[in-house]
């Protein structure tokens, strides 16, 4: 048999943010051992839990410039201490400033931007971006981004180094494919139809629109829809009351799950979204899904085939939400469609299976 590859992710086991989406994630790659034949190791030790904190700290209240690229690289000797005996460094958006010995597959890259340029940044900025990072991709051995069109424009952008961008799309373990024959008896024609909105930064993710929608569509439709609201805090987002919407506030995961397997239609046009996990929730859950035309959520998508990518406008989105009210062959063409891509793309096998080519790659 095979030996494993030995994959040190350069997380610790605690640290002063322990509900950062990132860390979390960074934890749940442990799961990669029931699909592929990888062994993951995680620091348990005082001193990194603490320079993990205590780097964190600076970063959130640094004051001015960055020197180029100093915002990401640290010293990495406690990595390289406890990573002695792996074969890949694994690591998020923080760059362990190693010997070399091992090689370092940097998970992190410049988003899409033209999204960026929707939400106020500038050229200039996005080009410091650019430069900040190019430091690290010529140390790194590989780089994971989550889309083929961040490959393509960042290869465009550094052809030296295009072989080193590897797409491996976020491993959603927790993520089960509704069967097909529950696909099509959800889409069945039956009513009240149901609507699911999922996102923690609600006026970021488009609440205020999808709401704004739902009230554009004519009485006699929207009184045979439902719309559940799942979301921590609505932003000042003003939700009328008696018009079939319900604002559960926060949820466990189990429950938005269930959630997503009752709704027909899955809404979220996010104004800003560096990737966006509840739109491949919703993918496998089988409905039919609305989200934003940015680079990463378009090829999620499919452009088009597998859900319905819109303008995060008020008008955009009034357009598309009332066609896949209106449509329901559209609704489930658009649900098989997203649920085969998952199955193909984005499920869990399939991911584990890319994370495994690219350790391979560099070990």
């Amino acid at each position: 048999m095979t030996a494993s590859i030995r994959v040190y992710v350069d997380t610790p086991a605690w640290f002063v943010r322990p509900k950062n989406t990132d860390w979390l994630y960074m934890r749940r790659l442990k799961a990669l051992e029931r699909y592929v034949n990888v062994k993951t190791f995680y620091a348990c030790d005082l001193r990194d839990i603490l320079h993990e904190s205590g780097t964190y700290v600076v970063r959130k209240f640094r004051r001015g410039p960055s020197r180029t690229g100093g915002q990401y690289f640290r010293d990495g000797s406690v990595t390289e201490r406890l990573a002695h005996d792996s074969d890949v460094i694994l690591c998020h958006r923080r760059f362990p400033l190693t010997a070399g010995r091992i090689p370092v597959i940097w998970q992190c890259c410049v988003l899409d931007p033209q999204m960026q340029m929707a939400s106020g940044r500038s050229d200039t900025q996005i080009e410091l971006d650019y430069a900040e990072q190019a430091q690290a991709y010529q140390l790194a051995g590989a780089v994971q981004v989550s889309t083929e069109a961040e490959v393509a424009r960042h290869a465009m952008r550094f052809p030296n180094l295009s072989a080193k961008f590897r797409n491996v799309p976020f491993f959603l373990d927790h993520v089960e494919a509704i069967d097909k024959n529950d696909l099509r008896a959800k889409h069945d024609g039956s009513w009240p139809l149901k609507i699911l909105f999922v996102g923690r930064d609600a006026r970021r993710k488009g609440l205020d629109l999808l709401i704004q929608a739902y009230l554009g569509l004519p009485a006699a439709l929207r009184s045979r829809c439902e719309l559940d609201v799942v979301s921590s805090t609505l932003d000042g987002i003003r939700i009328p009351s008696n018009l079939g919407i319900r604002w559960h506030g926060s949820l466990p995961s189990r429950e938005v799950q269930r959630l997503m397997r009752a709704a027909h239609v899955f809404a979220m046009p996010s104004r800003f979204e560096s990737f966006g996990f509840t739109f491949v929730e919703a993918m496998a859950a089988g409905c039919t899904v609305i989200g934003p035309q940015w680079e990463v959520q378009s090829e999620i998508l499919n452009y088009g085939c597998a859900g319905y990518v819109v303008h995060p406008s008020s008008d955009a989105v009034s357009a598309a939400f009332r066609r896949v009210c209106e449509d329901p062959d559209l609704r489930l063409r658009l649900a098989t469609s997203a649920h085969e891509r998952f199955l193909e793309k984005y499920a869990p096998a399939a991911v584990a299976s890319s994370y495994y080519k690219m350790f391979e790659s560099v070990s």
